[in-house]
């Protein structure tokens, strides 16, 4: 006969889950910032970042890497141009 699972203790198990998931993501986040930043050679704002981290996690390091939107924004591409092409990369990643 299996032993019955209180609540609390059901609520343990569901925090370590969630605590080690999260130590999982930032990791994660952490890696892709690591290698969006070791590809950047221009200077660029905290939103412009976050939106590069974002496209790298969707279409992978190899893929960014190698990516139009990359090469636009490290050649200090307009901003108009920019939005243009970064909207066509995550229509074509969806």
């Amino acid at each position: 006969m299996s032993k019955a699972v209180t609540s609390q203790e059901l609520q343990m198990k569901t925090n370590k889950h969630l605590a080690k998931n999260l130590n999982t993501d930032a990791k994660t986040a952490f890696l892709i910032a690591s290698q969006v930043k070791r590809r950047l050679t221009v200077p660029v704002n905290e939103k412009l970042f976050t939106s590069l981290v974002s496209l790298c996690y969707k279409m992978g390091i190899n893929n960014f890497s190698n990516s139009l939107v990359l090469k636009m924004v490290n050649s200090k591409a307009s901003q108009v141009s920019l939005n243009r092409v970064f909207k066509m990369t995550l229509d074509n990643q969806i």
